[in-house]
């Protein structure tokens, strides 16, 4: 499938002109953060990479995790996916935003019982 099927041939189509719209923002900042000295940070975690509370934040709010156990240490959760990309300015860390690919809830350990 071609990405013109996607998106729509016309320049006008819905789907091309958010596509523009988001690609203009993101050019925009660029721009402004490539004119702070020092330059803003931009960075992104990959999946599979354990969860850090200082540079991430979990986007979905839960009760609490249960830690799994490997070997009868805790594993602490993986990022599966980065859905909103995270800043450094200076000292100051804007934190990106994560969906979590770890254990399983509490809620769904009771309901396995």
């Amino acid at each position: 499938m071609e990405i013109w099927d996607i998106v729509g041939d016309e320049c006008g189509g819905p789907l091309y002109e958010l596509f523009v719209a988001m690609a203009s923002s993101i050019w925009t900042f660029d721009k402004l953060a490539r004119a702070y000295d020092p330059a803003i940070g931009i960075f992104q975690v990959g999946r599979g990479t354990e969860f850090s509370m200082v540079y991430m934040e979990n986007i979905v709010r839960s009760k609490g995790f249960v830690a799994s156990k490997e070997l009868g240490k805790p594993v602490r959760p993986k990022v599966g996916l980065t859905v909103v990309l995270g800043f450094r300015l200076g000292g100051t860390v804007i934190q990106c935003r994560v969906y979590l690919d770890h254990g399983k809830r509490e809620e769904d350990i009771i309901d396995s019982i």
